[in-house]
């Protein structure tokens, strides 16, 4: 099992959108999350530990 750790900058328009979900559906992978700062009507920044295979990573990173 491979680990990343990346940061995920949302944009105004993705605050209500479940990004996280939808990637762990899509891509099979786990992730942990390290560090938010989400409020309503601004961007955001999320520091993520994902893992699973080194295959999903890569395609859910694309």
């Amino acid at each position: 099992m491979a680990t990343r750790r990346v940061v995920f900058h949302y944009p105004r328009h993705l605050i209500d959108v479940p990004v996280v979900s939808q990637i762990v559906r899509a891509y099979n992978v786990e992730l942990n999350i390290l560090r938010a700062n989400i409020t309503p009507q601004s961007e955001g920044l999320m520091v993520l530990g994902l893992a699973g295979s080194a295959e999903d990573l890569d395609k859910a990173l694309a």
